[in-house]
């Protein structure tokens, strides 16, 4: 289970549990070798597609109530 990523907040007798990694997917091309890229093939993005770190940043998973909550103040 190295893809779990378990958080405690302090006093709060909860553990919230994320999914990090979705594992390893293959790419087949028959008039290429076939590639191994990192991710699920339906998770996976065009990079010419993809947003920026700022506006990542600014998506309700780390914005919402909840990930402001996850932050431990210690």
């Amino acid at each position: 289970c190295n893809n779990i990523l378990l958080h405690s907040p302090p006093g709060s007798g909860r553990v919230h549990v994320k999914i990090s990694d979705f594992g390893l997917s293959k790419k087949e091309n028959a008039q290429q070798y076939q590639t191994y890229a990192n991710g699920t093939l339906p998770y996976m993005f065009d990079p010419n597609k993809r947003i920026t770190v700022a506006q990542a940043l600014q998506h309700p998973f780390f914005t919402q109530q909840e990930a402001i909550d996850d932050i431990s103040q210690d």
